[in-house]
């Protein structure tokens, strides 16, 4: 019976062995201990704990390692500890066995900085870095410097000078070399100017126009540019392309990207004149008078506007503002020139010599019933352009007149008028209408007296005498008597 209870004792012991996972003659582990139990890192740095568990012969000496802020600290599995952000974590080592722990508390100070992680200077150009440790700016002269192209850039105590064109990269560590840092070092070669090809440029309203830049020197090694314009409602520039929006001026700069080095071309957008015009293709103008011609430039919003005027023959002169002046009597060609394009039209002007007045040959003239007399009309001056005259008699039932022949209708008086179609100035010639009667027979010693107005004049015969004031049959026979006055002749045969 005491057999039986013991042999069921040690079942029991074996199969609470097996449920806590240690077999029956197996080391549990007692602790873990860790070499640091708190350690100051540097941003970027590592150090490595090392867990002692003890006993050192326990079965099972697994661990496994973790941190308390992983965005500060982060550790491997091998208690390799990685500082990653400035801050406090702490680093845990627990046995797999017992869950045994220690810990080390880590804190994270700022490493090795600079002010800058990357330089761009020019062949001999010189940067100097700003160096922290810790938050604190640190002398250069303590850190050890180095270059990864001597032959790109040097550097000493963190001035950095630019060798030839190229990239580095500068390292600074301290003297125990537990923090480096680096900078990126690109040398160029720098823009030392840029020019356009144009310092003025005219660009007609709606087109384009380019500008061409030229850095200096040719091989600098950023060319690029940056365009504006000084009134972009005037122009636009892209890529060197002058877009000519609207009339006016604006001033387009280059500038370097390099250096701001800059350049500038004055663009002037202009409508250019697409024809001129005249209102008349001829004019008349009078000898010392004036006739102001009026150009009209197209388009209406043409920029420039000026024009040029000028005649062919010395009897016209024309003022720069189209002003007409006759000088001579004439014809001359008179020309209106834009100087935007050269656009022309010509006006034929011609002078006219005015009438100044007219006069008539004679101021009074006899014409008898039936008769005729021609009056001559001259016109001041001779050279007057319009000789054209009208004639009129102010009592047609007396005399009649057509082209200055007058002819004698009744026996009276009339006024024969002269009038000159330019002008309007005008002469008159008095005419006067005779009825004559000499008696065809007379008798020896009869008388008929005689006309003061008329002029008596025995052409044949010796029958008649026209002494004294009165004809007078003076014997037998055959006279023929003219009498005149004026434009009045007329032969009367008289027998006695």
């Amino acid at each position: 019976m005491k057999k039986r209870i013991f042999g069921l004792f040690l079942s029991v012991m074996a199969t609470l062995c097996l449920l806590l996972g240690v077999a029956c003659g197996e080391k549990a582990v007692e602790s873990v201990a860790l070499n640091q139990t708190a350690v100051s890192l540097y941003l970027g740095e590592t150090a490595t704990l090392t867990a002692t568990v003890n006993p050192s012969d326990a079965t099972n000496s697994e661990v496994v390692w973790s941190s308390s802020d992983e965005s500060v600290v982060s550790v491997d599995e091998n208690g390799v500890v990685t500082a990653l952000a400035i801050g406090y974590a702490d680093v845990t080592v627990t046995t797999v066995d017992g869950n045994k722990t220690a810990t080390c508390a880590v804190t994270v100070n700022e490493g090795l900085s600079f002010d800058k992680s990357s330089v761009e200077l020019g062949v001999n150009e010189t940067e100097t870095l700003v160096c922290r440790l810790a938050g604190a700016t640190v002398d250069n002269a303590q850190l050890v410097w180095s270059t990864s192209s001597a032959s790109v850039a040097t550097v000493a105590d963190g001035v950095i000078t630019g060798v030839g064109v190229g990239t580095a990269t500068i390292t600074a560590k301290t003297a125990d070399e537990r923090c480096a840092y680096t900078c990126a070092v690109t040398v160029v070669k720098r823009v030392e100017s840029v020019a356009l090809d144009n310092a003025t440029l005219a660009v007609v309203k709606g087109a384009t126009a380019t500008l061409i830049e030229m850095v200096s020197p040719s091989d600098a090694t950023n060319k690029q540019v940056v365009w504006s314009s000084s009134n972009t409602s005037v122009a636009t520039v892209a890529n060197g392309v002058v877009m000519a929006k609207a009339c006016g001026e604006a001033t387009i700069t280059v500038k370097t990207v390099d250096g701001e080095k800059t350049a500038q071309c004055v663009v002037t957008v202009y409508q250019p004149v697409t024809a001129v015009s005249l209102p008349s293709p001829t004019v008349s103008v009078d000898v010392g008078g004036t006739y102001q011609l009026t150009a009209t430039v197209m388009p209406m919003d043409a920029t420039n506007k000026t024009v040029f005027w000028s005649s062919d023959n010395a009897c016209v002169t024309v003022s720069e503002t189209g002003l007409v002046s006759g000088i001579s009597k004439g014809t001359a060609t008179v020309t209106v020139r834009t100087e935007d394009g050269n656009k022309e039209i010509s006006c034929t002007v011609t002078v006219n010599q005015p009438v100044t007045g007219v006069t008539l040959d004679k101021e009074s003239d006899y014409i008898g019933i039936g008769g005729t007399a021609t009056l001559t009309a001259s016109v001041l001056p001779t050279n007057a352009s319009n000789q054209n005259v009208t004639w009129a008699s102010d009592d047609e039932d007396v005399a009649t007149v057509v082209n200055g022949v007058v002819t004698g209708v009744s026996a009276g008086e009339a006024r024969i008028i002269v009038t000159t179609e330019d002008g309007s100035f005008s002469d008159e010639c008095t005419v006067i209408v005779l009825s004559v009667n000499i008696p065809s027979y007379m008798a020896v010693g009869q008388k008929v007296e005689k006309n003061a107005d008329f002029t008596y004049t025995l052409a044949s015969g010796t029958s008649l005498s026209t002494n004294g004031a009165y004809v007078t049959a003076t014997a037998n026979g055959t006279a023929v008597l003219n009498i005149s006055a004026g434009s009045f002749s007329q032969d009367f045969t008289v027998k006695v």
